[in-house]
């Protein structure tokens, strides 16, 4: 697979100079590399008659696509040449690919290096029961463990019972405020203490339409304090900053929350085609502070359409969200509001950087595989966000709209995405980041 990757790339270099000089050119420049050389040669002497319309305009879009990874050439086929991917495949999940243990090196977040691990269980592999652990430290003291358990439960006629728990301190939390703030000197750091637990029943409906509908209560500690670092101010009422309406405050809360939702893709992992369509409600009310709950509505749609052979698809995703005060008089508190930047939304700015009570998010990219090995495959990506919030309906879109963009690496099988890893730029900076068992 790698081989045919390689090939796409030189063919693509090859498609983009179109006179002789330029590809003798080409073909010279990278004399050094007997492997590339023989490569674009395969490329550019290839007989007339074995080349066909068809399989150009089936290359020529994914050759520019993978012009953007040349700088991965090298890595590539040390992968392919040390079998790299197998040996890691070996080494970290059972032989029947439904148990993995796998570290975690996040060296790149503004907190400073983390180390941790995840264990993923899910047997029967792409069913339902499924246990997914993972823990985190940072060198400044963060910390976080969570746990999440899915089982179906054949007494409720296939019903699955899912519970989730998670303890987490971040000391020095990036905050901007609340609403579409553009100024990246703005942010204050806030710590967070929080603890989260939750038991709910989820029921898949197959028809012609993959059906889900599902409902969890939860309990939820936070505790919002002035940050602790060094590469901002702290955040303090100090008359200039717009203050979460829960800050300097230890809160215990209650919620309940309602999801339906509408699955109709060929497959969980290697997906070609489909859509997805979530509707979700959630009310979270503080049980000892008077006057401080809300009610958080969200929905979103996403599609994969199949553009060329061999699972090249691109994928689309739009939402929109608002969120409440559970009843008149009430201020609604930070966890419920609507979040943009981090792994899924807005993906080059860092973790809720912009945090309102209205909002709307879209993605657009374009996945192709680049190797497989024993059933588990890895794609490259290439995406665009865009995404605004605000604290009242008009401010959706004055002004200018966040964007950011950027490459990924996926890993999945046909029945589960495993993880992915994406690097991503935006007006802020660049930010790298990892996800396990995420949908998108």
């Amino acid at each position: 697979m790698v081989h045919k990757y390689l090939k796409t790339i030189l063919l693509g270099l090859v498609l983009l100079t179109s006179s002789k000089g330029w590809s003798q050119s080409l073909t010279s420049s990278t004399s050094s590399s007997a492997f590339a050389q023989g490569l674009l040669a395969e490329q550019v002497q290839r007989p007339k008659p074995e080349f066909s319309l068809l399989e150009l305009g089936e290359s020529m879009p994914g050759a520019f696509v993978a012009l953007a990874f040349v700088p991965t050439l090298p890595l590539l086929v040390a992968i392919e040449r040390f079998h790299l991917i197998d040996r890691a495949i070996n080494l970290f999940f059972n032989k029947e690919k439904t148990f993995a243990v796998l570290p975690i090196i996040e060296p790149f977040n503004v907190s400073g290096l983390g180390f941790g691990a995840v264990m993923i269980q899910n047997e029967p592999l792409g069913s339902p029961d499924r246990l997914i652990a993972v823990g985190l430290v940072r060198l400044n003291g963060d910390r976080s463990i969570s746990a999440n358990f899915s089982r179906r439960l054949p007494i409720l006629s296939g019903r699955v019972l899912e519970l989730g728990a998670s303890y987490g301190v971040d000391r020095d939390r990036q905050y901007y405020g609340l609403g579409h703030i553009e100024d990246p000197n703005a942010m204050r750091l806030l710590r967070t203490d929080q603890i989260d637990a939750r038991i709910g029943l989820s029921r898949f409906l197959p028809t012609d339409l993959t059906i889900t509908a599902g409902f969890q209560v939860a309990y939820a500690y936070r505790h919002l304090l002035s940050g602790e670092g060094s590469n901002a101010p702290s955040l303090i009422d100090d008359g200039i900053s717009v203050l979460p309406n829960d800050f300097n405050q230890e809160n215990h809360y209650v919620s309940g929350r309602a999801q339906f939702g509408i699955d109709t893709r060929d497959a969980p992992g290697y997906t070609t085609k489909g859509y997805i369509l979530n509707i979700d409600a959630e009310v979270s009310q503080s049980v000892n502070t008077d006057g401080l709950g809300g009610i958080r509505l969200t929905g979103v749609g996403s599609g994969f359409f199949p553009i060329l052979a061999r699972r090249r698809v691109l994928y689309l995703l739009g939402g929109v969200g608002s969120a409440f005060p559970t009843y008149g008089g009430q201020k609604v508190p930070l966890h419920q509001m609507i979040r943009l930047g981090g792994n899924n939304r807005l993906r080059g700015y860092q973790d809720d950087r912009f945090i309102g009570r209205y909002g709307w998010w879209t993605s657009i990219e374009y996945r192709f595989p680049v190797y497989d090995y024993a059933g588990i495959g890895a794609a490259a990506s290439l995406f665009a966000d865009f995404g605004k919030v605000g604290m009242e309906p008009s401010e959706l879109f004055e002004g200018p709209i966040p964007w950011s963009v950027g490459i990924g690496f996926r890993a999945e099988t046909s029945l589960i995405l495993l993880g992915r890893i994406q690097f991503a730029v935006s007006s802020d900076g660049a930010r790298f980041s990892l996800g396990f068992g995420e949908v998108l």
